[in-house]
């Protein structure tokens, strides 16, 4: 008998975790964290993840609360993560120690978390396993296929949970971008070979409502090459963007060459995913100058000072967060010395929760009083639309299907597609065990 355990990203953007279990055998899809749950915890805390509690990030709703397993965490054959977002993988720091299994993700995303257990001084008892995109691994009586799919980090995976009892097929995040910058498109032959046979499939409803298509990341490409006129005799030219999203980064990079500035990356979450990036040969980031260290910033800001015109910055902060790059050079704090003379480029979408519309708005006004121009939304997201997710269904024909990684709308909007095409849905919550 399968059994769905829905432990965090059910009703919500984030913390995503669900795990799967087969007769004793039980694996874990995800184990990521609540972004603006947890910048709220870390903003009292400190910058170093060893400094906050399991016990304040639960209580805060911030980790998925896997204490709903109880024992059975001691039948937990692996940890499997879909891809490098910390909604995915940022809670593995606090709780894979609770588990005796290994970390099973691909060479990207092994390389982030790596660093980021480096940089944090933590140690995990946990093996962690590379498996490459349309390759399996076998655990007991299941096999955890990666099939390759797009999204807004490399080596995204769908994970296919197959079982003598049927597939369960996890799609938390994916979109199907046919003209991809960066690695190939999602395997479709390998997700119409599921056809028929999957009981359930975990859909990622973020943007189910929305009654589009998902443009391809290389629209963006031609959105940056339109500014260039536009921003070409600005003194100051500044970026931001999600510092996980290498293939906007690789874009930005060739942006401010063509630019002919010198390009330079300020920020301890750009340096991380970069140089992950970078160590893969994925994309060459060696022309890039990577500052990382809040004193370094500033001292390197310092030494840019009056010749600004010759740089083009890509900064964190893209949603005002108030210990970011951005944020602090807006303030003034990094004595950047902002003017009408500058612009800036939001090359991003601001994720829509309270926090992060609050703390944006907060960052808009203080560049509004300096006279700052600034182009939004030179952005496409890495989440399929309402027709990308009809595409899906579609082509699998699950006999069920459970929404997530969304909020109640969303998931509903899921729900309701599944309606139209005939396929059975359910709308479940944290919590909500569920035998199939």
């Amino acid at each position: 008998m399968l059994e769905i355990i829905p432990v965090g990203g059910y009703g919500e953007v984030g913390r995503n975790c669900t795990a799967v279990k087969h007769g004793d055998e039980i694996i874990l899809l995800d184990m990521g964290y609540h972004v603006p749950r947890y910048i709220e915890c870390t903003e009292e805390e400190g910058e170093t993840l060893r400094k906050v509690t399991v016990k304040a990030l639960r209580e805060a709703e911030a980790i998925p609360d896997d204490r709903i397993l109880g024992d059975l965490r001691y039948d937990v054959k692996a940890i499997i993560l879909s891809h490098a977002h910390l909604d995915h993988i940022g809670a593995v720091p606090y709780l894979a120690n609770r588990y005796r299994c290994p970390i099973i993700a691909t060479p990207y995303c092994c390389a982030v978390l790596e660093r980021i257990l480096r940089d944090e001084k933590i140690k995990l008892h946990n093996q962690i396993v590379r498996l490459n995109v349309n390759n399996a691994i076998r655990f007991g009586g299941m096999k955890i296929e990666f099939i390759n799919t797009v999204h807004s980090t490399p080596q995204a995976a769908m994970i296919a949970v197959h079982t003598a009892d049927g597939i369960v097929l996890y799609t938390n995040d994916f979109k199907f971008d046919n003209f991809p910058t960066l690695g190939k498109r999602t395997n479709y032959d390998a997700l119409r070979r599921l056809k028929g046979k999957i009981k359930v499939l975990i859909g990622d409803a973020l943007y189910a409502g929305t009654e589009q298509k998902t443009p391809s990341e290389s629209v963006v490409r031609e959105m940056l090459k339109d500014l260039e006129f536009d921003v070409a005799e600005k003194k100051g030219v500044v970026a931001t963007t999600f510092s996980s999203h290498i293939a906007r980064l690789k874009a930005l990079m060739k942006f401010g060459f063509d630019l002919g500035r010198k390009v330079v990356f300020f920020g301890r979450s750009l340096f991380r995913y970069c140089v992950a990036a970078q160590e893969l040969g994925l994309v060459d980031f060696r022309e890039v100058k990577i500052v990382r260290y809040a004193d370094k910033i500033k001292k390197e800001i310092k030494r840019i000072g009056k010749k600004k015109e010759k740089y083009f910055l890509v900064v964190t902060g893209n949603q005002g967060e108030p210990k970011s790059v951005l944020r602090r050079m807006a303030e003034d704090r990094l004595k950047y010395d902002f003017s009408d003379e500058d612009c800036i480029i939001f090359s991003c979408k601001t994720i829509p929760t309270e926090l992060n519309k609050k703390q944006r708005k907060e960052l808009e006004n203080e560049l509004k009083l300096k006279g700052i121009q600034y182009f939004k939304d030179v952005h496409v997201s890495g989440h399929g639309a309402r027709e990308d997710l009809r595409e899906l269904l579609m082509m699998t024909m699950p006999e069920l299907v459970l929404p997530s990684h969304a909020n109640k709308e969303n998931s509903k909007a899921l729900a309701e597609l599944c309606d139209e095409v005939g396929i059975k849905s359910r709308i479940v919550q944290n919590g909500e065990w569920m035998k199939i």
